[in-house]
């Protein structure tokens, strides 16, 4: 959960002072029971995209007032069911690259490039915090999107159409 989340990270901050001030006691920071589990989680790499996703929109959301609310439907919607239940060091570029080319399938490009951006920002993450040793959407580029050049309406058009809408 986001209160999960948030704890951990706290958790994880006190630790780094700790292990920086050299007086590092993990005993105090987790219980007994969780110090293998997050130990193991951490170093294993059994986190799944999902969860690496909302670690990162988690963080994401506590430092920034705005955010795109389509990210959760972005995330919910296409990611997760793709390749939510992956594990961060098992997924592949090409992993990737079929999402991308399943989504293409009823998105626009535009709107496949605003997928990516939750899902590149949480395997940058995941790599700035040395999660995994290679970020893969790295070798990922957007897709190219064609403007449509769109004519304005001159005065007499908008006035025909105007005048069309009266009764």
């Amino acid at each position: 959960t986001p209160e999960n989340l948030r704890d951990a990270f706290s958790i994880k901050e006190a630790i780094r002072r700790d292990i920086l001030l050299r007086i590092l006691d993990i005993t105090e920071h987790i219980e007994d029971s969780k110090i293998e589990k997050y130990f193991s989680i951490k170093y294993s790499s059994k986190i799944m995209v999902s969860e690496l996703i909302d670690m990162w929109l988690t963080l994401f959301i506590k430092s920034n007032d705005y955010y795109p609310k389509e990210y959760i439907g972005y995330i919910e919607k296409h990611i997760n069911p793709a390749i939510g239940k992956l594990r961060i060091n098992d997924i592949q570029v090409t992993d990737i690259r079929k999402m991308r080319d399943k989504l293409s399938e009823t998105l626009s490009n535009k709107t496949i490039n605003n997928v990516m951006i939750p899902l590149r920002h949480s395997f940058s993450f995941a790599f700035k915090d040395e999660m995994i040793k290679e970020n893969p959407m790295s070798r990922i580029d957007n897709l190219k999107v064609t403007k449509v050049k769109v004519k304005p309406l001159n005065i007499y058009e908008v006035n025909t159409v105007l005048d069309s809408m009266r009764p």
